[in-house]
């Protein structure tokens, strides 16, 4: 174990360099009341806890510095330090941290690296919590989704689904509907760079970003083709998936910008929020963007399902974002009670509200539930949310169709599959060629991952 986390951490590390690291993480101590540091006998322990999240924008960021200074109130023996990162950095901060005993007590964490920081040992077991609160409270594929062999290392905080968003008005103007087939789909992106000043589907390659990977992910998962097969092995030279690359080539040369050969999820959400594509993929944070940046679309954008070839959706890209303990704690107990704070109906349904639409529950609660559809954004939205919320009752976890496996994180490492992309557009390279490649790099990959 000790030989395969010190390849882990190297190979996180050049996925995190290649990401970008971005600024310096904000930090901030929530300090318990004048007093309260006792040690004499008979009095209150002080209890110190650091708290990492990637919560690093405006209203989620006030929510969560807001939750520790209540939490504090209510526990004035207990100071929480909060240490915020993107995600990149979170990555590379969670990998050097655990060999220099640098690592939090509390955090939130992704589907793409909760399982390689529970494979280091890293995680504390939260089933006590989960009997507390009654298993019946968290939505059970959601809860599955973070469970080892019985053991569940994660709860889930939110959840949200990549589907296929739109420009009705676009589809409209030109008299077509919303494509339900590979074939209407080229159609459509045909007729819309030919009649329109309007891009279609941006085919993203970024080998700096992922969300190439993702797209390539959305469309197989509809097509009930899987990038890791049933061993958790590389998948990319499966027939089904070859269909798959070859689609979205065509998909690229049909609708796309061509810079988006060089795009990641940045550009890509950019195109669609300033109302320069028809199409794009994302979760329903992509509506409040639309919201801030171009509010007088809000009622022309609408999504469906990923379909399949001939129509089919067998899964969809599920994302699944978890709030976790670390083993290392010395206040297991009142890490759990933090936890369990997060999740009172009130203040959970507040924090979700913080992206309405775009960060929908994890838990069963009617209340909660209620005040998220019932928010007036979210009517605004509701066609949107709808399929949303259709893609999650029927999704996957990227790479983890055969359960959760450490291979899986090298599916966002190193702009593998992007590489794929740009060797066919840029290169000439067949797409048996090219997937066979890839095939190879990402098996290597991930099988450093796995040593």
């Amino acid at each position: 174990m000790k030989r395969a986390f010190t390849l882990l951490t190297a190979m996180l590390l050049v996925v995190s360099m290649l990401v970008g690291c971005g600024s310096t993480p904000n930090s901030t101590a929530a300090p318990s009341p004048s007093g309260s540091n006792q040690s004499d006998e008979g009095k209150t322990e002080q209890i110190n806890l650091t708290y990492w999240h990637t919560f690093t924008e405006g209203v989620r960021k006030d929510f969560m510095d807001k939750l520790i200074a209540d939490y504090t109130a209510e526990n004035p023996n207990v100071n929480i330090t909060t240490e915020v990162y993107t995600w990149a950095m979170f990555t590379e901060k969670w990998t050097t941290g655990l060999q220099a005993g640098a690592i939090p007590d509390i955090s939130n964490i992704s589907n793409g690296n909760v399982y390689q920081i529970y494979s280091a040992d890293a995680l504390l077991p939260l089933n006590d919590v989960v009997e507390d609160m009654g298993r019946d409270m968290f939505i059970g594929s959601a809860l599955d989704g973070l469970t080892v062999d019985g053991e569940v290392i994660a709860l889930p905080l939110y959840m949200h689904a990549y589907v296929l968003w739109y420009r009705a008005d676009i589809l409209d103007q030109l008299g077509v509907d919303v494509p339900k087939t590979w074939d209407e789909m080229i159609a459509v992106n045909k007729k819309i760079r030919e009649e329109t000043d309007y891009y279609g589907f941006p085919v993203c390659m970024s080998q700096k970003d992922y969300i190439g990977t993702n797209q390539l992910n959305c469309w197989a998962s509809a097509y009930g083709a899987t990038l890791l097969d049933e061993n958790n092995r590389a998948n990319l030279t499966d027939p089904k998936v070859k269909e798959v690359i070859q689609f979205m080539v065509d998909l690229y040369k049909a609708g796309s910008p061509e810079g988006s050969i060089n795009y990641g999820a940045g550009e890509l959400n950019e195109l669609f929020y300033t109302g320069k594509s028809a199409f794009t993929t994302q979760s329903g944070f992509i509506a409040n963007s639309v919201k801030q940046n171009s509010p007088d679309l809000l009622d022309d954008i609408k999504a469906t399902l990923y379909f399949g070839k001939n129509g089919e959706n067998v899964t969809n890209h599920l994302n699944l974002i978890g709030l976790a303990g670390w083993k290392h704690t010395k206040h297991p107990e009142q890490v759990m009670d933090l936890i369990k704070y997060h999740y009172e109906d009130e203040r959970y349904s507040e924090f979700l509200n913080c992206v309405p639409g775009g960060m929908l529950p994890g838990t069963t609660s009617e209340e909660v539930k209620n005040q998220i559809l019932n928010h007036e954004f979210v009517q605004q939205i509701s066609q949107p949310v709808n399929v949303i919320m259709e893609a999650i009752e029927n999704g996957t976890m990227q790479g983890m169709n055969y359960g959760l496996n450490l291979p899986a994180g090298a599916l966002e490492g190193a702009g593998i599959i992007e590489e794929m992309f740009q060797n066919i557009i840029l290169n000439g390279v067949s797409v048996d060629e090219a997937a066979e490649m890839a095939n190879k790099k990402l098996q290597d990959a991930m099988d450093v991952l796995s040593e």
